[in-house]
């Protein structure tokens, strides 16, 4: 009996190392083996950065050691490591010296990629400064993940500049536009992006299709990506966003090989969760990152002519020649010893104003006190009150130049 057992093991143990030995080399000959990095010689996926507005780009792999020689590869270009094709080669062999479709030839076992597509030669609207595009080898005779290696990667960097293109984000409120960077919110239906000034690699005003995508907080949620065409250099398109908080618009060209003279250009502008009427800034301001803000934007939200011009003189140079800063109790220089005797100037006239008033109210009460000892001598009181107030003020003054001067030599107190 004890026989009988033991043969059926040996015998269950030598079928189940058979199977397990076939099944070994099977998914040895037919699964592809994944390694890190690519064999051989590489140039061009080295993590180099391209120049803004490069048309092509040469990746070269010498797959003379280390690789078989009758199998078909073809390469991938990526935005991540695991999705979003870029570019794609046709397959070939390395034991033939060949020009393959789609920039790809082979000499002397060496592979050269022309990558041309202008995805994989701009930065995505969504990435950050830096667009990191990813290259990865692939064997056509595997099954499954036929990911051979990683050849490696290199960086496209984003347009910021926006060339001269200039842009306009508003929403419409009783008939009236109300222009970003003023208050626009989220209770609107719609709002409105314009861009104008966009201009081909000649320099004249671009025509055709062009692309625009509007994100929330750094492109974390994309709630528009939208074409249009542009005709003499201008576009717009219509959004709605839930969201409160900083957006971003980014316009480029759909067409691959950008016919752009700068690939495209960015903007920056908040949706908040309400805005009053009152607060529509109805003035057409372009808020594209290469637009210059204008000394007297501010100035423009006055209506009244005389006050307007105060505030742009305040801009432009106060009487002493010193620029300064606008505000609701008018005009305060921008240097520091100008903002300390302003501050100053208003602190004595503070001090002046209110101590003129008590005394007016000490008179006040004096005169209906009709004889009454106690409310005339509260009066007296409040009075003389008033008086010391203003006596310590001006001493103040005097003690605040002696220690500014002398001990601290804070400016503006000398003189």
């Amino acid at each position: 009996m004890k026989n009988t057992w033991a043969l059926f093991l040996v015998s269950a143990f030598r079928k189940t190392s058979v199977i397990l030995l076939v099944m070994a080399l099977f998914l040895n000959t037919t699964n592809n083996v994944y390694a890190s990095s690519c064999q051989g010689v590489i140039s061009g996926a080295g993590g180099e950065k391209l120049p803004i507005g490069t048309s092509s780009h040469v990746i070269k792999i010498d797959m003379s050691s280390g690789y078989n020689p009758n199998s078909e590869y073809y390469l991938k270009i990526k935005a991540t490591s695991n999705t979003d094709d870029e570019a794609q080669t046709s397959s070939f062999r390395i034991d033939q010296n060949k020009t393959y479709p789609g920039g790809i030839s082979v000499s002397n076992k060496v592979v050269t990629w022309t990558v041309t597509d202008n995805e994989a030669l701009t930065a995505a609207p969504m990435a950050g400064e830096d667009d990191i595009h990813y290259v990865f080898l692939y064997d056509s005779g595997l099954s499954g993940s036929n990911r051979l290696c990683d050849v490696g990667t290199y960086v496209t960097s984003k347009n910021n500049t926006g060339g001269q293109c200039s842009l306009y984000v508003y929403q419409t409120k009783n008939s009236k536009k109300c222009y970003a960077p003023g208050c626009m919110d989220v209770t609107s239906n719609t709002a409105t992006v314009e861009v104008e000034g966009l201009e081909a690699a000649d320099g004249t005003p671009f025509n055709g299709e062009v692309r625009f995508v509007v994100g929330v907080d750094g492109w974390f949620k994309v709630v528009q990506d939208k074409k249009t065409n542009a005709s003499g250099g201008k576009a717009s398109v219509e959004f709605t966003s839930d969201d409160t908080g900083k957006h971003t618009v980014f316009v480029e060209e759909v067409r691959a090989g950008s016919n752009f003279k700068f690939p495209g250009c960015e903007a920056i502008f908040n949706l908040e969760a309400y805005c009053d009427t009152n607060m529509c800034v109805d003035v057409r301001t372009d808020i594209s990152q290469n637009a210059t803000i204008r000394d007297f934007e501010l100035c423009e939200q006055i209506n009244d002519g005389a006050e307007r011009g105060k505030c742009e003189a305040c801009f432009g140079g106060t009487s002493s020649g010193t620029p300064g800063v606008w505000t609701a109790i008018g005009c305060i220089p921008a240097k520091p010893e100008n903002i300390i005797k302003t501050f100053i100037t208003i602190g004595i006239s503070i001090g002046g104003g209110a101590t003129f008033l008590l005394i007016l109210a000490g008179a006040f009460r004096l005169s209906v006190s009709q004889g009454d000892p106690q409310a005339t001598k509260d009066a007296k009181e409040q009075i003389t009150a008033a008086l010391i107030g203003l006596i310590f003020i001006i001493m103040s003054i005097t003690l605040l130049r002696f220690i500014g001067v002398n001990f601290f030599h804070i400016p503006g107190f000398g003189t």
